[in-house]
């Protein structure tokens, strides 16, 4: 094809470069646009992983705490409970495996950079599991049965629940993880059991 003047068309040697430029520009940008959205899309996927692993250790706990009975009418293995520790049945441990209700116990251990471990102990086994981990410190309260927090829960007077109304967990997350013993909907729960006065 001819242009007027007589010349044959086609690029000159200075508007190839020109393009090789722009073509590696705009390649060199989309390159770094997608290593960008590759460690973001990372980060979210590392994100939700540890966003599911908090409310799976959460969800442990809460079971664990919602399923708080008293031992048999005998048993002198009665729910107790500290700002660092508490003991006393469960009907839905922590761990897989288990045929009903078993002692366990709850105990916060702090580290010495700040950073606290909830750890969990099976009656009869060595070890703990550990169940959480947060920076900062943690305490447990119990609600008594006139509305009042208190920082320790051991033996009540004749005839009184032994249970606490809610147990808090202050530490973990943005707020206090609350808990509620469910004596009353859980069909593994003998209410003589939690009501009768101490043997």
């Amino acid at each position: 094809m001819m242009r007027s003047g007589g010349r044959n068309a086609g690029f000159t040697l200075m508007e190839m470069l020109v393009t090789l430029v722009i073509f590696g520009v705009v390649s060199s940008l989309l390159w770094q646009a997608l290593g960008t959205l590759a460690r973001i899309e990372t980060r979210l996927a590392d994100a939700r992983v540890f966003a599911a692993r908090d409310a799976l250790q959460a969800e442990w706990v809460r079971q664990s705490l919602q399923g708080l009975m008293n031992g048999p009418r005998r048993d002198t293995f009665r729910f107790s409970g500290t700002a660092r520790s508490l003991s006393g049945y469960t009907t839905m441990p922590p761990w897989p495996g288990s045929g009903g209700p078993e002692r366990f116990q709850l105990e916060l251990v702090e580290s010495d950079g700040g950073r606290t471990t909830l750890l969990a102990r099976r009656q009869g086994f060595t070890g703990a599991t550990v169940l959480w981990s947060w920076e900062g410190a943690g305490s447990f309260s119990y609600l008594d049965h006139e509305g009042a927090w208190q920082s320790e829960w051991t033996r009540r007077p004749e005839g009184e629940v032994l249970l606490p109304r809610a147990i808090r967990l202050l530490g973990p997350g943005s707020g206090p993880l609350l808990v509620a013993p469910q004596v009353g909907t859980n069909p593994m729960l003998r209410r003589r059991d939690i009501e009768d006065p101490l043997p």
